[in-house]
């Protein structure tokens, strides 16, 4: 990742940090190392998604990190209070978008 990517990784998360509340169930699609998004949320249950994922300092409960592809390799139904997916969209081929959008209402806890 060149300097400047990661300048802009920090301010899109540190945006995202402000309206994520703490001590929710984070699902981050598309976290790559994950260590500053769950540093700056500091939630109760966070898992990771990434194709591309590597060592994090979020090891173990309540921090899971997936080698793969969201929803394909999300390995069971899980359900969770914020979705996170922070320049993701752009990655995701078209016609799979929708796909992903409705795999995302199935992991989103909502009230009716």
């Amino acid at each position: 990742m060149k300097y400047v990517d990661r300048i802009l990784q920090r301010w899109r998360i540190a945006v995202a940090a402000r309206v994520i509340p703490a001590k929710v169930s984070l699902l981050d699609i598309g976290c790559a190392n994950a260590n500053v998004l769950y540093r700056c949320v500091q939630p109760s249950v966070y898992v990771g998604i990434d194709p591309e994922a590597h060592g994090t300092v979020c090891m173990g409960d309540p921090c899971r990190i997936i080698k793969g592809r969201f929803p394909d390799d999300l390995p069971q139904v899980e359900r969770f209070d914020v979705i996170a997916m922070l320049a993701v969209l752009e990655h995701i081929p078209p016609a799979r978008q929708s796909a992903v959008a409705d795999a995302c209402w199935t992991h989103l806890i909502y009230i009716d």
